[in-house]
């Protein structure tokens, strides 16, 4: 009977606590489990080999008969797998020197960008910015106590609170101009200046969303304006995509009938840049619907096909072309040239007489490049020591820049002497720049005539890091040698029909400023 209670009881208590107990097992077990991992884990690799090496025989109670050597077995491990192909030979970030010059970049020119904000110069402060963001595209490199981004918009939104009449006018005027060229039938150019104006009057909005700067009245009006902006320039993005789109095919579609397969060959380039645009402006098909767009697929393939069908005739027409081209000095030619064989060799692949072909007019081009690129860099360099910044081609810098880029990465690397002559001409024309323009320095806040023939400038000297920045420079008169002295500006001509003045300084580009009237 005792017994039983005793029983009972037992039963009794298992039942109560079964759940306690349960957890209290499961935590002995993990303790138990997690121990012994530890231990495991403490083990090198060579403990643990000596520790399966050494394992008794299961039939019977001492060691193996045949034991293996730990060590032999790492060192086998290690022949077939050795530790140095693990070795990062190349930091995909740069080296520590490289890292640490962006970094001290990227601070410098965070840090201007806040001296920037805090003297008020909000224009400027934007710009240096959005090179902040280039230079550090995730804001993650350096510890920023405010992102550049957030300085950005409120650099925006203080702008914006300054100057919103001039925000305003100016999208006034480009709205008005876009018209006006949409009247005369310049399209691309009206695309221009209402995307221009549109991503303006966005980023007038985007920097005070809730209009807290310039009021809620005044919000409403960009929005607005900034609708029209967008919607004219939707239409006339659709007008231009449709027009392009109808020339680009009844283009390739005459030229399919003819023998110039060189002409042939630039319309198929123009019909697949047509598309990648398509892709860019319209990835919903809102404008171009499917149909159209398969049409310029398949008059593509077919183009491809006649040149491909063509093999002979492409490459004859392409080795005519590219000798004119030399002797015309013409870059478009010789590239369309190349272009052309390049594609005659993808269909026949093992045409080694071709390939040999192609590398010689490779070569022959880029030296040809380089001729045309210091003639170019000795006619600019002419009119930057003359003064004649007006007519300083910048179009034609980039040009050239693109040329010896590309001749640089891709161009004659057999030939050592031609590939040093590319890189030293690429680095000349980097070089060749147009001095800033003067108000890029100073703000020109007015220009009186003060008596006959002399002047009075009211300038804010940005230049200035600390300290007051307006200056009155006065006792100006036209000619290098009548100048303010302590900031070099002076007034290189006066016109007086134009009720104007040429402010001129060493080291910047002249600015034209419309006379103040007298007080």
């Amino acid at each position: 009977m005792a017994l039983k209670l005793d029983q009972d009881s037992i039963l009794e208590f298992l039942d109560r606590y079964k759940d306690q107990l349960f957890i209290g097992t499961l935590a002995l077990m993990l303790v138990i489990g997690g121990w012994s991992l530890y231990q495991r884990s403490a083990l090198s690799v060579d403990d643990l080999i000596r520790e399966v090496t050494e394992e008794p025989d299961r039939a019977g109670s001492g060691p193996r008969s045949e034991r293996v050597s730990p060590q032999e077995v790492v060192d086998k491990l290690v022949a077939k797998r050795p530790p140095d192909m693990y070795t990062i030979t190349r930091n995909p970030f740069g080296s520590q020197e490289e890292q640490l010059r962006k970094r001290n970049e990227v601070k410098s020119a965070y840090d201007r960008g806040i001296e920037l904000f805090q003297a008020g110069d909000y224009e400027a402060a934007i710009q240096q910015f959005e090179r902040v963001i280039a230079l550090d595209v995730t804001e993650t490199r350096i510890p920023y106590a405010v992102l550049p981004s957030e300085y950005k918009r409120r650099a925006q939104s203080e702008f914006l609170k300054r100057n919103f009449d001039r925000v305003l006018a100016s999208a006034k005027s480009d709205l008005q101009e876009g018209d006006r060229l949409v009247s005369t039938g310049k399209l691309p150019e009206a695309e221009a200046v209402f995307l221009r104006a549109n991503k303006n009057l966005t980023d007038a909005i985007t920097a005070d969303p809730e209009g807290a700067s310039v009021g809620k009245e005044n919000l409403d009006a960009l929005k607005q304006m900034q609708s029209q902006a967008f919607n004219k320039m939707i239409a006339v993005q659709s007008t231009v995509l449709k027009s392009e789109l109808q020339q680009g095919i009844q283009q390739a579609q005459l030229l399919l009938g003819q023998n110039d397969l060189i002409a042939l060959l630039k319309s198929n380039f123009n019909l697949v840049a047509l598309q990648q645009r398509l892709n860019e402006v319209d990835p919903n098909q809102e404008l171009i619907k499917a149909a159209e767009r398969n049409q310029v697929t398949a008059l593509s393939q077919q183009i491809q096909k006649r040149l491909a069908d063509s093999y002979a005739e492409l490459v004859i027409q392409a080795e005519k072309q590219f000798a004119e081209a030399l002797v015309q000095k013409d870059m478009n030619k010789s590239k369309e040239a190349i272009a052309a064989m390049r594609l005659a060799l993808q269909t026949n692949p093992q045409d080694p007489e071709l390939q040999t072909k192609i590398n010689n007019a490779v070569i022959k081009r880029a030296e040809m490049v380089v001729e045309l690129a210091d003639a170019f860099i000795a006619q600019q360099q002419a009119l930057l020591n003359q003064g004649q910044y007006d007519q300083f081609d910048a179009q034609g810098k980039l040009r050239f820049m693109d040329e010896l880029n590309a001749l640089r990465t891709i161009g004659p690397s057999t030939d050592a002497t031609l590939r040093n002559q590319v890189v030293d001409r690429l680095k000349q024309i980097q070089n060749l720049r147009k001095p800033p323009v003067l108000t890029q320095d100073y703000e020109i806040q007015s220009v009186q005539e003060s008596g006959r023939g002399i002047f009075k400038i009211e300038i804010l000297d940005k230049t200035v890091r600390t300290g007051p920045r307006k200056r009155v420079l006065t006792n100006i008169r036209e000619g290098a040698n009548r100048g303010d002295r302590s900031t070099g500006i002076y007034i290189k001509k006066v016109d007086t029909e134009k009720g104007s003045v040429i402010l001129s300084k060493s080291g910047y580009s002249d600015v034209e400023v419309k006379l103040s009237p007298s007080n």
